[in-house]
């Protein structure tokens, strides 16, 4: 039947080649993430588990500011450096939404955030600045003001949801890791100048819908 379909033109049919490059790219997709990402995360180690379980219980309680580009977080970083006072900095480079305590802290408890996010915030001392954070939502610039320990659950009775939570957390990891090989592969850049001068030109209320979720993209 595929022989005949194929003789009588079927194959070339739009909605037959329409589907054929659906379904490749949907197989290729989970050949993929099979190989490059579920592959390498099947199996954790004792010191693996042991180095996550360790910072358990600990946060960090820091200020912080949002930025829209890389460029705006390294100015608002050399004006930290300089001994600026914070909600000065605040004032004059924050992009990202006023919380409604009119205060711009977060607290970032050991395992709950994005890997990188939170690898930055604990590579930061009391007192330091960090380097500036790129996130979904903007760039991130926080000063850790404080480290807060409290009690650590048991380290048997939560071994399988802990294991869970590192096997997520390397998915995460290598998913940035893979996009960034493919972006040097072939030289993607998102050019900050041209991305903001589209958005500056979208119609006002207009609504960007995320492909993956079919829901609208947060206008932050």
């Amino acid at each position: 039947m595929v022989a005949k379909a194929t003789q009588l033109g079927y194959a070339d049919e739009p909605r037959i080649v329409q589907a054929r490059e659906s379904m490749s790219s949907y197989e290729a997709s989970l050949a993929m993430s099979q190989d490059v990402i579920n592959a390498q995360t099947n199996e954790i180690s004792n010191e693996e588990f042991d180095a996550f379980y360790e910072h358990l219980g600990e946060m960090r309680r820091c200020k912080y500011i949002v930025t829209n580009f890389e460029a705006g977080a390294a100015s608002a970083r050399e004006m930290a450096l300089s001994g600026a006072d914070w909600d000065d900095i605040a004032a004059r480079y924050h992009e990202g939404d006023i919380p409604p305590t009119g205060i711009l802290e977060v607290s970032v408890p050991w395992g709950r955030f994005n890997i990188r996010f939170e690898e930055k915030v604990y590579a930061t001392k009391i007192g330091e600045v960090s380097e500036p954070i790129h996130t979904d939502y903007g760039w991130w610039l926080v000063r850790v003001e404080e480290v807060i320990t409290v009690d650590r659950p048991d380290k048997e009775e939560s071994k399988a949801s802990i294991l869970d939570v590192i096997q997520r957390r390397k998915m995460a990891r290598l998913q940035v890791e893979f996009r960034e090989l493919v972006y040097d592969k072939f030289e993607v850049e998102v050019n900050d100048d041209a991305l903001w001068a589209v958005w500056q030109a979208l119609p006002e209320g207009e609504i960007l819908i995320d492909r993956a979720t079919d829901k609208p993209i947060p206008q932050d």
